[in-house]
């Protein structure tokens, strides 16, 4: 820095401005307090559901709520660590008459806590970065000087050398927009062109001085500003035009008539809309009478030609500015328009505008609607960078609206899950079957309970307790060569309270979604059951490995594990490697056997016809030890498993009953619709639908009171019956 005060005093001074410069900043920041800290964080981020302000009001109400309830020792500004932030605010959303007693409040607040939860990490990492990064700022840029002003020495030639080759000879590493700004103020540099410096000092001395080109548009009345008709408001930019000329389109402001003084009358007067009718025309000329001691000579129509001019139309009507929106409201207005094209926005919508900012336009009692706000914006913003179309505005005369980015936006903003009605009607621009079909085909969409949904963007999840969950996956995979979600979930409350708490806006199932989505390729989540890639195991195969690993197990956990599952009861996974002996119990069947052929002899004992119902065989003393009391569910075990003569043919297994008839395998009857066909035919009730299902649930030969192919059985059992007589 000493030689560089030598070799160049100018470069030297403006370095030292920067550093007080910078300096004074830091000091003015330090004397902010963290509210304001806050406030000015979130006017430079992107563009959000709610003021700055409204947001930092629901924390300072939450706060005061904490700390009158004693759930916290510390106002919420005063607090510095995100995780401690978490489980204070944490208790207050969970707090039921919290939300009832607080709900618009409560509803801010829970987007206000996830963005101070942002605005502690950015302040951690921004102490210890911001110091280094202005001390390495001001020494890399030493050092860039240093080098061209070495290579200044060497090149003396008057026409100068390309800016691609300076960068070539001190380093193309080096970020172009410091050499070029040094080169800029450098004394022995002169810029020849955009991209050409010649350090001779034979160069043109005119092109010493630094040139700031300044662009400006050519003046289209047709794309870039509003069209008139007798000085109001009709097509808007972005609007198709017809074939006429912009010559034959526009009308120029009449100069006969002082326009504040109109703008004034009509705010007095007309505050809330005149109309333009002879009425209202002779009324204005009264009043202006009356303001200006003037009298108007304009007939109606130049009166209205003039009006025009002088405020916004909304239907048929015409209205003050200043009547419409004062101009506090209109400084946060346009503040609001400019930071959302600013972080990135191409379009905004005139609906959104209106709800996002509508604390702001509560004391705005003549603005009705988005399609007034519409109006007023359209006239108020004569700047020729927005385009405006029917529902929105832009920045981008030819913009393509991308509907996914804003559901995308919606959803983000909202900070919470949200029901897709809710969506639909807040997006309601968007057809209502495309947001649908955005929410529930894109991946970053996760479902939380029925109909609601949330992005994965607030999921919150360090790598850390990426791991840890890992680790309790897998603990559960060596144990049983599968994972269950519910047992996963009831360890993470033990271990992870406060994951759990910053994503306190999730269910069970939303947690679960979320995690499933991180961990692609690690682990298959297939509906409640985990495993890995290799195994990709389904819910079948998760009942066969819990009868696997259990050599015995009852009723109750089948039960049990059908809830934690959230499905059916595979019975024909648990027969291949079990044998229920009880209604309680079932038992590995590596633990039990049968002589096969002695049992198959007395059930034959039982048989006087083709089929005999399982039911109607009701004492068990002729059957041989198996080391288990034999009764009808052992029985239904060995018919599906062991036996080689009969089967049992039934409409399906039951926890709590059995049911069907045993026939022989290779006798006639083959399907349950036939043997349900016989022994209806052989009743003695009416062959109609209802009495036909109650007879079969009442001889024990349906497990659950419903048949899909009745219809098919009763056809059969009326021709049974038919041949028979």
């Amino acid at each position: 820095m000493a030689r560089l005060s030598k070799l160049n005093p100018v470069e030297f001074e403006r370095i030292l401005v920067l550093a007080r410069k910078q300096i004074w900043e830091k000091e003015a920041e330090d004397n902010m307090n963290t509210r304001d800290l806050f406030i000015q964080w979130l006017s430079s981020n992107s563009s959000k559901k709610y003021s700055s302000e409204t947001i930092a009001r629901a924390l300072d109400e939450g706060s005061e709520y904490c700390m009158s309830r004693n759930l916290g020792k510390k106002k919420f500004w005063d607090i510095h660590d995100s995780r401690e932030f978490a489980a204070v605010t944490s208790k207050l959303l969970s707090m039921k008459i919290y939300r009832l007693t607080h709900g618009k409040t409560a509803v801010v607040l829970y987007k206000a806590v996830s963005l101070y939860k942002d605005f502690l990490r950015y302040s951690q990492e921004s102490i210890s970065f911001e110091s280094k990064k202005n001390e390495d700022a001001d020494e890399n840029r030493s050092k860039i000087y240093q080098k061209l002003y070495s290579v200044s020495k060497v090149y003396d030639d008057p026409t100068g050398i390309t800016i691609k080759k300076i960068m070539s000879m001190i380093g193309n590493e080096i970020d172009e927009s410091v050499v070029r700004d040094i080169l800029d103020n450098a004394s022995w540099a002169v810029k020849m062109s955009d991209d050409i410096y010649s350090f001779s000092r034979n160069a043109d001395s005119v092109l010493r001085e630094r040139v700031y080109p300044y662009f400006a548009k050519t003046n289209n009345i047709v794309t870039d500003t509003k069209f008139l008709k007798m000085g109001g408001q009709i097509p808007t930019l972005g609007r198709k035009s017809d074939s006429k000329s912009a010559e034959e389109k526009t009308k120029i402001q009449p100069e006969d008539f002082d326009k504040e003084k109109f703008e004034a009358t009509l705010l007095h007067r007309y505050r809330n809309g005149m109309q333009f009718d002879s009425i209202d025309f002779e009324n204005f000329r009264e009043m202006y009478e009356i303001l200006y001691d003037e009298v108007l000579t304009f007939d109606d129509n130049a009166l209205e030609e003039r009006l025009r001019y002088c405020g916004v139309i909304y239907k048929d009507r015409l209205f003050p500015v200043e009547g419409i929106i004062d101009s506090d409201t209109k400084e946060k207005l346009l503040s609001y328009i400019e930071n959302s094209f600013e972080s990135g926005k191409k379009v905004l919508y005139y609906k959104a505008i209106y709800e996002d900012l509508a604390d702001a336009f509560a004391s705005c009692y003549t603005l009705s609607d988005e399609n007034m706000l519409k109006a007023y914006i359209e006239y108020s913003l004569t700047s020729r960078k927005y385009y405006f179309f029917s529902n929105y505005m832009s920045v981008e005369k030819n913009v393509k609206v991308d509907h996914n980015a804003e559901v995308e936006e919606y959803f983000l903003s909202s900070g919470k899950p949200m029901q897709k009605e809710e969506v639909c009607t807040a997006l309601s621009h968007i057809p209502q079957k495309q947001v649908n079909r955005i929410i529930t085909m894109d991946s970053r969409f996760l479902r939380n309970a029925k109909g609601e949904y949330f992005h994965i963007g607030i999921f919150e999840i360090t790598n850390d307790e990426l791991e840890c969950i890992a680790d309790i996956i897998n603990g559960f995979i060596d144990e049983n060569e599968y994972a269950i979600w519910t047992d996963v979930w009831n360890e993470m409350q033990d271990r992870m309270p406060v994951f759990l708490e910053n994503n306190l806006y999730l269910s069970r199932l939303g947690v679960r979604n979320a995690i499933a989505q991180h961990y692609v390729g690690k682990f298959i989540f297939e509906g409640a059951v985990i495993s890995l890639p290799k195994d990709k195991y389904t819910m079948r195969d998760v009942y066969q490995l819990y009868a696997k690993h259990h050599d015995e197990f009852t009723a109750d956990d089948i039960y049990n594990l059908s809830k934690e599952l959230d499905t059916v009861i595979y019975f024909d996974a648990l027969t291949e490697v079990s044998v229920r002996v009880s209604h309680d119990l079932f038992v590995s069947k590596k633990i039990i056997s049968f002589d096969v052929q002695m049992v198959d002899k007395t059930i034959e004992s039982f048989m006087s016809k083709d089929y005999i119902r399982v039911r109607e065989i009701d004492s068990f003393l002729a059957f041989p030890y198996v080391g288990y009391e034999w009764n009808e569910y052992l029985l239904e075990s060995f018919l599906f498993s062991y036996s080689k003569k009969f089967m049992l043919l039934n409409n399906g297994l039951s926890l709590n009953n059995v049911a069907g008839a045993i026939v022989k395998k290779d006798g006639k009857i083959k399907e349950f619709v036939d043997v349900c066909a016989a022994v209806l035919s052989e009743s003695r009730i009416t062959l109609k639908k209802s009495e036909a299902l109650d007879y079969l649930t009442e001889v024990n030969m349906i497990t659950r009171r419903s048949y899909k192919e009745l219809d098919a059985a009763l056809q059969k059992a009326t021709q049974i019956r038919k041949r028979k007589e």
